[in-house]
């Protein structure tokens, strides 16, 4: 029940607001939605085609904070005044002189409302994956400490993980989110983990002896990609989100022959029994818990 938390407050999320749409009418949750689609638009354009369009024109490589707050800002720029304007649209909309107005509240209004209450639920899911990403990336940086069960503590696979994995099991919507999300696309986000994971010894020789996950360990690309500057670089500043943005860690992503591997592979059975281990060779440790 654990990993599905998040679906089942994203139910309750829509649920609510087909109730308050059949009582209290439905404009201002389609203002919302409306709002919050396009603003959520903007911030992926802007994320996707603010570094390219910098590095063109002024010659300039933006960093992913800059892509992010600019992003930020015109998505605010956009969905604030169009909420307003919205607002005042479908007022005008389902007025009582209209012969839509029998449709503002009611079961035809709780209908209508399903719509932008599943454009939040996705924004949701968006922002849960890119946490649960984060977390699951310093978790692994975590597990290849030399220090790891004998100095401290062993690290729990983080819960933003687990709610990400649960929201991924549904159908349809990993393809979906994997097609406007750049930070939590599965076939990067494992490429970035197992640069991670092949800098610790024990958990790449653990990784190294299961089947579904010895093929990609072996590999001997990421001794390579370690290898380059700017991963070098980034590694040293634990910036993962960097990591899973980086040009070697999503050429490797779309590479045609891993692509479809790397996407369906989930590492947390595998990293939970990597803790599982280390928990029965040192007795009396327990877990503990891991901060990105």
């Amino acid at each position: 029940m654990n990993e599905y938390f998040a679906v089942l407050l994203a139910i309750l999320f829509v649920v609510l607001a087909f109730l308050i749409a059949f009582r209290k009418g439905v404009i201002g949750i389609l203002a919302s939605g409306g709002a919050l689609a396009a603003g959520f638009a903007v911030f992926l354009l802007s994320f996707a085609y603010l570094s390219p369009l910098s590095q063109t024109y002024l010659g300039v490589a933006l960093s992913w904070q800059v892509m992010l707050g600019a992003s930020f800002v015109l998505a605010l720029a956009v969905s604030v005044p169009l909420r307003i304007v919205l607002t005042k649209v479908l007022k005008g909309f389902f007025n009582p002189d209209t012969p839509f107005h029998r449709f503002v509240d009611g079961s035809v209004g709780a209908l209508l409302s399903l719509i932008p209450s599943l454009v939040g639920v996705f924004i949701f899911f968006s922002c849960l994956r890119v946490a649960g990403t984060v977390q699951e990336l310093a978790y692994i940086d975590a597990l290849t400490q030399k220090q790891i069960g004998i100095t401290s503590e062993l690290p729990t696979f983080p819960l933003s993980a687990t709610w990400r994995n649960g929201i991924e099991r549904l159908p349809y919507i990993p393809d979906l989110l994997d097609k406007v999300d750049p930070i939590s696309r599965r076939a990067s986000r494992n490429v970035a983990a197992f640069i991670l994971a092949s800098r610790g010894a024990m958990l790449r020789d653990f990784l190294l002896e299961r089947k579904e996950t010895s093929a990609f360990m072996g590999s001997s690309r990421w001794a390579e990609i370690t290898a380059d500057e700017r991963i070098s670089q980034i590694l040293k500043r634990q910036d993962w989100i960097a990591l899973v943005l980086s040009s070697p860690v999503k050429t490797l992503a779309n590479s045609p022959s891993a692509n479809p591997d790397l996407t369906r592979l989930v590492l947390e059975p595998a990293l939970k029994d990597f803790i599982a281990t280390l928990q029965e060779q040192i007795p009396g440790n327990k877990a503990g818990s891991v901060t990105p």
